[in-house]
């Protein structure tokens, strides 16, 4: 017997919550020159503000870094959640996927400090802001956990019913 309830629920929110943590941007930084870098897990823009000091300062008509190993890394950690929801039918192992996908969660999330502090640092900024998208992976990561919760009150409740008989 399999019960399912709001754990499904809540893995499919922490994707979709982290989902939308990659493609928002997670911080603003803004130089000595006034120029406003928007980086997001995807990788680092000059805001629309400030192209326009820095076409007449250097040339350039735009300025877009790519970060590809952290996109990647974001989409497993998007994946990670929806293949916990697909190992319903064993609680065990639905359980330890999504205690590895709450970790690898949360390592990601220092990472992209890391890779903020980093940025930062390259552009020579000290002014680094961090945008409301942290409150998506913060959603995601208490969601994770709820799921836990609820697949341990499940495993208990079918130990209890495995008893009875």
């Amino acid at each position: 017997m399999v019960i399912q309830r709001i754990q499904n629920l809540m893995l499919f929110v922490a994707a979709a919550l982290l989902a939308l943590f990659i493609f928002m941007p997670v911080a603003t930084l803004t130089n000595a020159d006034g120029a406003t870098y928007a980086l997001s897990v995807l990788g680092m823009e000059v805001t629309p503000a400030a192209r326009g000091a820095i076409d007449a300062a250097n040339g350039v008509a735009s300025v877009i870094h790519y970060n590809l190993p952290f996109a990647i890394v974001g989409a497993i950690v998007v994946i990670l959640p929806l293949v916990a929801i697909a190992r319903f039918k064993n609680l065990r192992s639905q359980r330890i996927a999504t205690i590895a996908a709450l970790l690898i969660t949360v390592c990601y999330a220092i990472a992209v400090v890391i890779m903020i502090w980093l940025q930062a640092k390259v552009i020579g900024t000290d002014d680094v802001t961090l945008n409301i998208s942290w409150g998506l992976l913060l959603g995601a990561i208490i969601a994770m956990i709820v799921a836990i919760r609820g697949i341990t009150h499940d495993r208990k409740l079918l130990q209890s019913y495995d008893r009875l008989r």
